[in-house]
């Protein structure tokens, strides 16, 4: 008995270890051409300091949260990966952003949302659109799974691609 606990532990021990190590890796940025935006909903906009003042070798971390209470300010993100550069190194892409309530009414829709023209030194990197979207749902809308949708347009190779948040708001 105490030689079958003591094997269990070490074996819960073992998978933590691997575990953590496993959360801890690294997320590498897309090859170029294979675009990708991410959406995140986070608590505070600190994260916007965190991404501009953290070095690329360590990269920022990131609170995202699936829950938010009515008249709580919340902030959505939009991460972008995969995208070409054109021979100057400039990087040219936008951002259209839509909110669905839970009954699947639009409550805010944006072309070009954010858009980025920028000269980027790497062509394998994560870029933070601005701007981000400060989002409060009141308490006089539904309660539920609010989407947050972002589709990223790459306007130098003419592609686009999508990402999503759910967020459950309530009281």
């Amino acid at each position: 008995m105490v030689r079958t606990v003591g094997f269990r532990l070490v074996l819960t021990l073992i998978g933590f270890i691997i575990a953590t190590l496993e959360l801890a890796e690294a997320i590498d940025p897309n090859a170029p051409g294979d675009l990708a935006v991410s959406v995140f909903v986070a608590e505070s906009p600190d994260f916007i300091r965190e991404w501009m003042t953290t070095p690329s070798s360590h990269g920022p971390t990131i609170r995202r949260i699936r829950k938010a209470r009515f008249n709580q300010q919340v902030h959505a993100g939009f991460i972008v990966t995969g995208y070409k550069q054109q021979e100057d190194l400039r990087v040219d892409f936008a951002i259209d952003v839509k909110v669905t309530d839970p009954i699947g009414k639009i409550i805010f829709g944006k072309k070009s949302w954010a858009q980025h023209s920028k000269k980027i030194s790497s062509e394998r990197s994560f870029i933070l659109a601005d701007p981000v979207l400060d989002l409060m749902i009141e308490s006089s809308d539904p309660e539920g799974k609010y989407q947050i949708e972002a589709t990223v347009h790459d306007r130098v190779v003419r592609k686009s691609a999508s990402g999503s948040w759910e967020l459950d708001v309530g009281h």
